[in-house]
This record gives structure tokens, sequence and C-alpha cells, in this order.
């Protein structure tokens, strides 16, 4: 807590009262308990700036900033977030105003980095907004409060508008919330109202503004959308409160009214500092939850009684927990206080919000100087302690006892009635009609069912929207009794008759608390109010009807002596209530009769007391059983951490956190190395979560180098004649942090060549020989000694055209090395073919594959192979299918050549023919080097 000496902490030494005379006292309670956690604290950076200079008004409030990745077509690399703001009505009409954060231009906590709408909005990237200067949004009177949200690509903006017409049955305009929309975050369309309520029907004065929405986090609530909304404003006697309501669309007209939250103090005032027990504590962002234990931990506002007109000096941001039905468990932890008298923020701290980023949450904050007449933005960031949270009363093991309520058409049972209920249409909702005779005689319901106070911890009786349905003067008197007709026992709502002959001077009064066989029996004036005038007249500022309906209750806790007021969930007036019988049964009731006693006019019809609902409801003061908590184990490497627990009985499941992060498996990856991280492990159940346990910081390893894959350098290219070699070169790749141990050369394009890869990284080549240039391309990857293969590079290698001029003398200049598949052998009669190949010693000038002759090119007309007997000249030749050429490849079926069976072995003459010339060369023959021989043999001829 951020002043100890300013909030003390009061019920640990509270004094639980006897429950004197003859009645033995109840034991003890085991009050108070204990919640180990996190409290949230203010670590104040300071302003941020003033108000915006496009701002006519003194005061700027309630600053929401957002991150614009979400917003469609926004350059949110450059202008990371928005902050939307308004003037305070107390100061200026309202307006919606704009201003966002440049990254390049500083920190986010730079004022000078953050700018206002109309000084970037010509800027390029926002030439597809109308929209240019602020203020960017203004409806009608009283334009503020923003909240933005984008759904599904949709941008909603809701305000609170001053002046709004819902409707003629609401006896005029009401301040209210209004929705627009839009694409791109400030161009906006206004669409409707957002959840008004007629004052003529409902408590308060029809204020119904500062909507305050987001996603809901608490799976116990069934809406996807989650909102705070005013029910009422200003002083105690407009019936002020604030309401939770949940829809699980946007744009609904109504929401679902969740919790009714008064102006709390209740249990929580032995909390407020001297001088300040009259102030009141507000809830405040409930999407915001956080799981604290079996709770959740909403922030909220401790702030004067008076809310109206912007009076706030002295407001500071709170936090508090509370159940899943909004009922306030334990003690406030106040966030941040004021600044020192002269700081920008020694008045007020107030309309708190925060945002993560990069890890850090940041809070940003209307502040008020003391004497100063212009408001200003300041800036935190929120950190969260390890603390102990004190819990005034558990309220655990919720148990509804008895619940009375109509469907519509079924009217509740177990209830003895005079003289009759019906069913009854509140603007939707399904009621219950008490009727009362215009003869003023009492009518009553009473359960037939009693609780018995001794044999439960704490006692809830609540009473939703109940009410008058008229403006005739009327006693009503709800609570808890003994006896209907001769109590001993009695804890009572009383509202008492007007007294007024006419119903125009009337005005609002006080609801009072009466208590029966306690020790100091009385009356207690509730800080509550309800109508007495005949509807929502500007003239009685804005009074309660007399026919609002409230959201009220009483909790009795039997063994402290403790009656407590309830508005809605909200704790008001705590009333001493020790000496009264707690083992005698009291049951729900309710009595009323039109009442002209005190003055007012007689009715002159029938009238009713009207209801949605009556609940009973129990709990046990004991904690609530969520596991201990576990203890934690930890693991880490470079760039991960991992967390793991011992098995806690009773757990159903285990959440484990790291800094900002949470989940369910203790695996968190990608951290940085050698950075030190929070961490701890809490155990859950259905009831909810244990405290954490104990928390360490764990430092991750030191980076482990990693290796970097190779780079391959193919080396220049190259330009070669062609049928020449030439040696590719990789010698040039490198490996920064290791040795390259492979050369992985592939050709990619061009005639295919045999690379030579003795030496891998300079393999060698020939170079096709064609009439036509050609580009061979290469690719070299590389490997290093730990497996890493390298990104490819390329080499081209341009080769020429070979120059034929005249081949018939090259070939006769030069010698032919002769290849074959192995020995040549002859067999007359059979389809056997040889395949044979002939290299130049000098290529210049031929068309050559892979360095062999290429008998389809090089003007080759015909090729003959013959040889010399003595009967003469024996030939083969292309002319027949006896040789047929393949490139470089000449397949002769060697059995065609006609000669003597007798010859068992002979030498060949390869001859071509080139062009027009009809003589021929040869190109190997007898006695020249290379020339091949042949065997023959005569005896595989086919017989006929």
């Amino acid at each position: 807590m951020a002043n100890s000496a300013l909030w003390p902490q009061r019920l640990s030494s509270f004094n639980y009262v006897d429950s004197g005379g003859a009645i033995p006292d109840l034991p003890a309670l085991p009050l108070p308990q204990f919640v180990s956690g996190f409290k949230r604290k203010i670590n104040k950076i300071g302003k941020l700036f003033d108000k915006p200079a496009s701002m006519v008004d003194d005061e700027e409030f309630w600053a929401r900033v957002y991150k614009t990745v979400y917003i469609p077509g926004w350059p949110s690399e450059i202008y990371p977030f928005i902050m939307y703001s308004s003037s305070d009505h107390s100061t200026g009409n309202g307006g919606i105003y704009v201003r966002v954060w440049r990254k390049a231009d500083g920190p986010l906590t730079d004022g000078a980095a953050w700018h206002e709408w109309q000084d970037v909005s010509n800027e390029t990237w926002f030439d597809h907004i109308v929209q240019k200067t602020n203020p960017i949004y203004y409806k009608e009177v009283q334009t503020e409060t923003p909240q933005m949200i984008v759904d599904q690509g949709l941008v909603y903006l809701f305000t609170h508008d001053g002046a709004v017409n819902a409707g003629s049955e609401y006896g005029g305009n009401v301040q209210a919330t209004t929705y627009a929309t839009g694409s791109n975050g400030i161009d906006f369309t206004y669409k409707g109202i957002i959840n008004a309520y007629n004052p003529k029907l409902f408590s308060g004065n029809g204020h119904g503004g500062y909507f305050d929405v987001g996603l809901n986090k608490n799976p116990a609530i069934p809406f996807k959308w989650i909102a705070k909304q005013t029910k009422g404003g200003g002083f105690d006697n407009r019936g002020p409160s604030v309401r939770i309501v949940g829809s699980n669309t946007l744009s609904a007209r109504y929401w679902t009214e969740i919790a009714d939250v008064g102006r709390m103090q209740g249990q929580l005032k032995q909390y407020s500092p001297a001088g300040k027990e009259d102030w009141i504590y507000i809830p405040e962002n409930p999407h915001n939850q956080i799981k604290e234990g079996a709770y959740w931990k909403i922030k909220g506002t401790f702030r004067p009684n008076v809310v109206t007109g912007g009076v706030d000096a002295g407001a500071v941001p709170c936090e508090f927990l509370v159940d899943d039905y909004f009922n306030f468990v334990s003690e406030p932890n106040v966030m941040g206080e004021l600044g020192a008298a002269g700081e920008f923020d020694d008045d007020e701290l107030q309309n708190f919000h925060e945002l993560e980023y990069e890890g850090v949450v940041y809070g940003f904050y209307k502040a008020m100087q003391n004497g100063a007449s212009v408001s200003s933005i300041g800036i935190c960031t929120v950190t969260e302690e390890a603390a102990d949270w004190e819990i005034f009363n558990p309220l655990s093991q919720r148990a509804v006892q008895q619940s009375y309520a109509s469907d519509g058409v079924n009217l509740p049972t177990g209830l003895a009635v005079t003289p009759s209920l019906s069913n009854y249409d509140l603007e939707g909702l399904s009621c219950v009609s008490l009727l009362l005779d215009m003869d003023e005689s009492e009518s009553s319901i009473i359960s037939t069912q009693g609780i018995t106070p001794k044999d439960h911890d704490i006692i809830d009786v609540m009473f939703k929207n109940i009410g008058k349905d008229t403006s005739d003067a009327m006693l009503v008197e709800f609570g808890l009794t003994d006896s209907l007709t001769a109590p001993t026992v009695q804890f009572n709502y009383r509202w008492n008759p007007r007294a007024t002959a006419t119903t125009s001077a009337a005005r609002s009064e006080k609801m009072a608390i009466d208590t029966l066989g306690t020790s100091s029996d009385g009356t207690t004036l509730s800080r509550n109010y309800f109508g007495q005038s005949g509807g929502r007249n500007s003239d009685k500022e804005q009074d309660e009807s007399s026919q609002s309906r409230h959201n009220v209750g009483l909790r009795l806790v039997p063994a402290t002596g403790q009656l407590i007021v309830l508005e809605g969930v909200a704790g008001q007036e705590i009333i001493d209530i020790s000496g009264f019988d707690y083992n005698k049964p009291l049951y729900v009731f309710i009595k009323a009769k039109l009442d002209s006693s005190l003055g007012a006019e007689p009715a002159t019809a029938d009238a009713a007391v009207t209801f949605e609902k009556i609940d009973l409801i129990t709990y046990s003061a004991d904690a609530v059983a969520v596991p201990q908590a576990p203890s934690l184990a930890t693991s880490k490497t470079s760039e991960s951490i991992t967390l793991s627990t011992n098995t806690v009985p009773g757990a159903t499941g285990y959440k484990f956190f790291l800094d900002n992060q949470q989940n369910e498996t203790g695996s968190f990856t990608g951290l940085e190395p050698e950075t030190t991280y929070t961490v701890y492990a809490r155990a859950f159940n259905t009831l909810g979560d244990s405290a954490p346990s104990a928390i360490q910081t764990v430092t991750t390893d030191e980076a482990i180098p990693v290796n970097q894959p190779p780079i391959a350098n193919a080396g220049p290219n190259q330009s070669v004649a062609a049928a020449t070699q030439f040696t590719l070169d990789g010698t040039g790749s490198q490996d920064t942090d290791g040795t390259i141990v492979e050369w992985r050369w592939t050709q990619t394009a061009g005639d295919t060549v045999t690379l030579d890869q003795e030496n891998p990284a300079r393999p060698t080549a020939t170079a096709p020989s064609k009439t036509t240039a050609q580009r061979l391309t290469f690719q070299l990857v590389t490997v290093d000694d730990e497996g890493a293969v390298s990104s490819p590079s390329l080499v081209n290698i341009d080769v020429a055209a070979v120059v034929q001029n005249d081949v018939l003398n090259i070939i006769d200049k030069i010698s032919f090395t002769f290849e074959s598949d192995g020995m040549i052998t002859a067999f007359p009669g059979r389809a056997n073919r040889e395949t044979f190949r002939l290299k130049p010693s000098d290529p210049t000038g031929l068309v050559l594959e892979d360095g062999w002759f290429d008998f389809e090119a090089n003007d080759v007309r015909r090729v003959e192979i013959s040889m010399l007997e003595t009967t003469g000249v024996k030939i083969i030749s292309t002319d027949t299918d006896s040789i047929t050429r393949e490139k470089s490849k000449l397949h002769a079926r060697m059995g065609d050549m006609p000669i003597k069976s007798s010859t068992k072995e002979f030498e060949p003459t390869v001859s071509v023919f080139v062009g027009n010339d009809e003589r021929g060369v040869v190109m190997t023959a007898p006695g020249l080097s290379g020339a091949p021989k042949v065997k023959y043999y005569s005896t595989t001829a086919r017989a006929v």
C-alpha cells in the first residue's frame, strides 16, 4: 500500500460484539482471513502533456490509449498507439480528441513524441481519412468519455452524451451512452443508444454514461462483452450507482444487468483514512479483471461522495477483490497517492487506464494541481508486488436457500399472500405485483419457510427491482421477521408514506432501516433514497421518481452482531444488532398499504408493490477451498525456461507465470539469453487459484553460438572457346565459423558436360563444340563441417560457336582416338551392333559432344566402314541401317560386312563424307593410331 499511515489496516483488530443477555454467544468467525497474491503499485514517471492545444475547454479527462495494429488501414509501425480523450463537462461541452504516438520521435513516455491529430492527419498514409482536425467526433452536448473497441474489422466508439432523447416515456432527455462506428479509427457515424434506462421506473436520474467496455475474462459470466456504466449520477438523492452489464453483441440496444453497485462504504469504510470516512469506492474496468485466488481483482476509484459537476478533488485509483457476483470481499489497495503539494497531480489522480507494451504495463491518468484550472495527463508504470490481501468476509459456499420470482406466467410459490399476487411486466421484465387496496388495508407476503440465523455465517436477503407502481402515498416495509403479526425479531427497510398533500411538493426521502429484538433497537437512515414525487421533475433536482425500482438488501452476520445495508452488492451502513435471538427462524416478508395518514391525499385507485425477484442467500465465513500453493522447480536453456510443480492434493491443474506471460504447460520459449525473468506457479480447482508458489527469478543461460551456414561463391563468369577445357572456381566460398567440407556442383543450363571433380573446389570440363554459341550455368552449394548448407551461388560459362571453315582439311590433318564398348565383334546374319566414338587430337573447328566427334554435325553427309580383302573392298554405310548415328556415337552392325567366311579378324577403315565431297576422308584405318580390329565369327551364321 502506498502509505500505510493514511490507509490503516483495521479489520485484524476488530472487536466482535457479544450477543448479550441470556442468549449464548455464537462462535467467533474465522475472520479476518488472508489471501496471498499480488497488489498493483503505480510508479509515477511524470506529466506526459497538458490538455490539447485544440481543446478550448479547461479540463481533459478519460484518456484511453489503444494499440493501432487492430485498426484497419492504420500505419501501426509508424504510429503504434492512439489516445482518445475528451473535455470534462464541468468546464466545457465535450468532444472527442485524438493524439497519436510516433515511435520514431521518442519513447512512449516522451510527450513530445505524441502528436495531436490535426498536426499529422495530412500525412500520406492518412489520405483515406476524411476528418482532419480535433475534435474528431462530437454529437451533442457533453460528448465525452470515449471508449474504442475493434471487433471483426469494425471500429466502435462509445461516448457519454449529455442530452439524449431516449423516448417520450423517459420524461425528457437523459445523459446516456451512445455509439458510433467507423473503419479507420477517426471517421465515425452515429448509430444509436446503448443501454439507456427509464428513470421514471428505475432508480437514479437516468444518467447512463461513463461506459467502460471490454472482453469478459470471467467464465462464470455468460457474456462476451462486459462493461461498467453509471446508473444515475450526482448526489445521493438522485439515486446514483454503478451497474455491471453484459452482452454478446456490442451494438445491442439493451444489455443485461449483472450487478448493481451502489456507492460503497460498508465494511470498506473501516479502511478509509481519517477525515475521509464518508468517501466512497466506485468500481472501474470490470473487463480488466485479474484472477486472484478464488476472487477477481478489479480496479476502482476512491473519491469524495460528490459525483456531480466534475467535483473530483482527491480522487485516486484503487483495487479490491470481488467474487463472481461482484460482492466485495477484501480491503482496498490504493495503487498510488496524490503528488506532493505543488506537483501537477497533487489534487486529482483519476480516470486511470492501463496498457501493456513490450513487457511493461503503463498507466495514464487525468491529473489536476490544486488551484490550477487546466488539467494534464500523467503517465506511470504499474508493477505487481507480492502481498497478502485482508479478506473481511470470504463469502464462500454460496447457496441460494429461497428464491421468489415469476417467469411471466407462473407466480412464485412458498409464500403466504394477502390479498393476492399477479404478474406484472416492467419494460420487458417479468415481475410480481402485490395488490394494495385503495381502502388502505394492509397487504403482505411472507415466506412459509424460515431460516435460523445461528445455522449460517452470513445471510443475505436481496430484493431486485422492488418499488411502487404509483405516486400515491404508501407505507412499505420489507426484510426479515420472525412474525408478520407480532414480531419479536425483525430487520427491515421502511419507506414512509408521503407527508405532503400534493405530489409536486414531495421530495425524495432516505430509506429507513428498522431493527427489532436487539440490544439497541431503533431506526437508521440509509444513504439510499426512494422517490415521493410524481415523476422525474427538474424542479426536484432530478430526485428519484416515486415509481423507481431499487436493488437493495440486508446482510445479516449473526456472530459479529452486524446488519449490513446493501445497495445492490455494495455495502452501505453497518448496524449493530447484537443481542437478538439467533435461534428464532426468520422469514422473508413484505408489508405495504396505501397510507394518507401523514397528510397526503387518499388514493383514488388500487395500487401495488412490485418486485422482480427475492433471493435468500447464505454464505460461509470459511476460506474458499482452493488448493494449497505448489512448490516450483525450474530448468532453463539460453532461450527457454521450463517450470514444473509437485502434485497438489485437490488441484485440477496448474498455471505458470513468467513476467507477463501465462500458460498451463510451464514451457516458455523464445526467451532472450542471459536475461532474468520472474516466475511462479499456482494450482487451481473449480473454486479458484491457490496462492502463488515461492516467487523466483531465473536467468537464462549464455547464448550458445549458432552455427552459421557457409557462403558459396561459384567464381566469376567466364567466356571460353568451343571444345576447350575450362575450370570452375569455388575457392572463394567461405565458412566464418568452421570449415567447408563439400562442394556440390550442379549444371542447371546448357548442353550437359561432364565435370572432373578430382579437385571438388575447382572441377574442370570441356566446353561443348557447336556451331551456335551457348551459356552453361552451374550452381554451387557448399556444406560445412556441421552439416549446414549454404544458399546456392551461380556462375555462367559462355561458350563461343565453332567456326567451321574446312572440315575436310581439318579431319585430314589430325588423328583420332578410337573408343568402343569393348572388343568389336561381327556376327554375320545377327542384329548385334557395336558402338564406338572418335576423339580428335585437336578439336579446333569441329563440333563435338563432350569431346568426341559429332557425326550428326560437322556437315557429315555419310559415314562408311570398309575393309580390303582379296575379292575387293567391302563396305557398310549410313545409307542403310547397317550404321546409325547418335551424335558422337556410331552404332554399326558389323555382321553386315560381306566378307569371306574364312576371315577371322580384320581392321576396318572409318571414313566420312562431308558436304558435297564424293571422295570421303579417312578418320582411322589399318596402320593408323587407334585403328580397331574386328573379330569375325563366321560360324554364327544362321542356317536357312
